[in-house]
């Protein structure tokens, strides 16, 4: 296997890994949300959602579920509240109120947007650099004239995308929809670099 086909199915894997760990968190977040509870709710209109197999009882949405939480998840907010894994926090009520930010009702989808955003150029960067293509806003400055100009444009914004969820604490949000396009658009530079000893000379945006 060359670089590129190994490079094909590394960001392939982690996309489809991603999307389909978000579709489970999403769901998960749907039933537990009482915004969207109710057989005729619009949050069942579209996916991602639990359904029944076919020909099993439909899954009741008349009430929210609750959700048990791991030991990971408890010892985090063991120590995010008491400074100890193994000792919980109190409150008056019994309720422990986590503020926590989230995106159009869902705090999947930014996390996991970012994360596999951020580790699909770790992935392409792995591949140029193993064909001596340029990686950073410095390198692909040194490439005018060598790399046609929707190819530049094209790389020098998933690296601006990269920096920005990689380095600053609070970037513009990202989502699912937006991390498969930046799939898309790194697995088109890998392909147009592979193609071509001109750095894409040969090759336009369709």
């Amino acid at each position: 296997m060359n670089n590129f086909e190994k490079y094909k199915e590394l960001s392939a894997q982690s996309i489809c890994q991603a999307t389909m760990i978000f579709d489970l968190a999403r769901s998960a977040e749907k039933l537990v949300d009482p915004n969207c509870s109710g057989l005729n709710n619009p949050a069942w209109s579209e996916g991602p959602y639990l359904a029944p197999y076919v020909g099993a009882p439909e899954i009741p949405k008349a009430h929210p579920y609750v959700i048990m939480i791991s030991i990971e998840s408890q010892a985090a907010v063991n120590i995010s509240h008491t400074g100890s894994a193994s000792r919980a926090p109190t409150s008056n009520d019994g309720i422990i109120q986590l503020i926590l930010p989230e995106n159009n009702g869902s705090r999947a989808d930014r996390y996991i947007s970012k994360l596999v955003t951020i580790e699909q150029f770790e992935i392409l960067k792995d591949f140029l650099v193993s064909i001596s293509a340029p990686i950073n806003k410095k390198q692909s400055l040194k490439s005018i004239g060598k790399i046609e100009p929707v190819v530049l444009s094209e790389l020098e914004a998933i690296i601006a995308r990269r920096n920005e969820l990689t380095h600053e604490i609070s970037p513009p949000i990202s989502n699912m929809r937006e991390a498969v396009e930046y799939y898309n658009s790194c697995i088109w530079l890998a392909q147009v670099f592979n193609d071509s000893e001109h750095y894409g000379k040969r090759f336009t945006l369709s």
